[in-house]
């Protein structure tokens, strides 16, 4: 293996007896405590092994013990390239690994990568953001907070500003992380540090755009005062240019913000429909190109519509309504369940209280059958409620009682009242 050459061949591992016994040997070098080349290599080609083939050497090499030695060369006064590649060996491992995730915070990695994020070198710094991107994941809440007590908010927001691009998506994504799964307290910390600014200004960089709309989406989440922060930036703007973008992930990351921008916010509701953002998150809801996309496109509509008449009336104006019932006898909804339940759940708050959209849904032939049709037959739980509330919505018109009535609905929501799920029972209670 020669000097600095960063990928790992076949033909690398052709020279020992088994992949084991080569992964072995780059776990004893790395553990040598000389700070010598042979260690920065063994550490480089960790790394690349780590990352070849969609991570698929990761099991095997975390098996071998690799995470102590690693976690050990972060400590040390190693050179910078030793560190990145420590770094980069152990963002790999970490990689969509709970159980990896955990020993290596377990390990004591979070506060030299810390440090490295503020004291490293450049490909230092992004392989550490990486790292703790992958390390506050979903399931590692004690994680996120201890990342947070190290003082790593604050290294992550100057990232944010003057990192690489590879190095500003890895902080964006390690503070959404912390902004998701931890609490208000969180999101006002992350928030206080400046990171707004330039996360809007990602929004518009193709390379960090994703992450930076979905931090976004995270720190305004139930957050009044942030989503306030991100609107008097003037965020507004840049997420819906997103929307008619090509990069589908963008798109769904920036409706999963407008959404919880709009959530029980009805100044910012009115903010988004005067920027244009009623048509372009119709057209999300109804691209085939993603359904997530579909999903959350409607749950901004139904955020946008909520005990807003002008904003149910500004959608009904635009053929929210035929776009919501579409949704309703779409064949995606098999595949994700969200683009039902989001639907039902936005035909609810355009009707509710709102006779002209009860008469204009009622008169979409399908519309009732079809929200009957899911309360009786459908395999999910949230899709059976949420066409239970828009049901509710609806009979509020005495006429279109009678038509839910003859659409066979009245058994299958009687039903309901015995189902475990509060909300689902909630709806069937409405209804009847």
């Amino acid at each position: 293996m020669g000097r600095k050459r960063c990928k790992i061949t076949a033909k690398d591992i052709a020279q020992y007896s088994s992949l084991g016994a080569f992964i072995a040997e780059l776990i004893k070098n790395v553990s040598d405590s000389t700070g010598s080349e042979l260690q920065e290599d063994a550490a480089t080609a960790l790394r690349s092994l780590a990352q070849q083939s969609h991570h698929e050497h990761v099991d095997a090499i975390f098996a071998a013990g690799a995470v102590r030695p690693l976690i050990a060369l972060l400590r040390t006064s190693a050179s910078a390239n030793a560190q990145a590649s420590a770094a980069g060996a152990l963002a790999a491992l970490a990689h969509e690994k709970p159980e990896h995730q955990a020993a290596i915070v377990a390990g004591g990695a979070i506060a030299p990568l810390v440090r490295i994020l503020s004291a490293g070198g450049t490909k230092a710094q992004e392989e550490a953001a990486s790292a703790l991107a992958s390390l506050t994941s979903d399931s590692l809440v004690e994680a996120q907070r201890d990342v947070m007590r190290q003082g790593a908010v604050h290294p992550l927001v100057v990232l944010l500003a003057g990192g690489s691009a590879a190095t500003q998506a890895y902080a964006a994504q390690a503070l959404a992380n912390m902004a998701r799964c931890t609490n208000a307290d969180a999101q006002t910390v992350v928030a206080k540090a400046g990171a707004i600014p330039p996360l809007l200004r990602l929004l518009s960089d193709a390379r960090a755009q994703t992450p930076a709309a979905g931090c976004l989406a995270m720190l305004v989440s139930n957050n009044s005062g942030v989503q306030q922060q991100v609107a008097s930036a003037g965020g507004i703007p840049p997420l819906l240019a997103l929307l008619n973008g090509r990069n589908i992930e963008a798109q769904v990351q920036a409706a999963a913000a407008l959404s919880e921008l709009a959530k029980e916010n009805p100044d910012i509701q009115a903010q988004i429909v005067r920027a244009g953002g009623i048509g372009p998150l119709l057209a999300l809801s109804g691209s085939f190109r993603s359904t997530a996309a579909m999903a959350l496109g409607t749950a901004a509509l139904a955020r946008l519509a909520h005990q807003n008449p002008s904003n149910q009336d500004a959608i009904a104006r635009q053929g929210g309504i035929k776009a919501l019932v579409d949704n309703l006898g779409s064949p995606h909804g098999s595949e994700d369940p969200r683009v039902l339940a989001n639907a039902a759940t936005a035909l609810m708050e355009l009707c509710r209280s709102n006779h002209a959209n009860q008469a204009a849904v009622a008169n979409h032939t399908e519309a009732i059958s079809l929200l009957a049709s899911l309360v009786k037959s459908s395999m999910h739980m949230s899709v059976k409620a949420e066409c239970a509330g828009a049901l509710w919505s609806l009979s509020q018109d005495p006429k279109i009682k009678t038509m839910i009535a003859r659409a066979f609905a009245i058994p299958p929501l009687v039903a309901l009242l015995s189902s475990t799920d509060q909300r689902a029972c909630e709806q069937a209670s409405d209804d009847l």
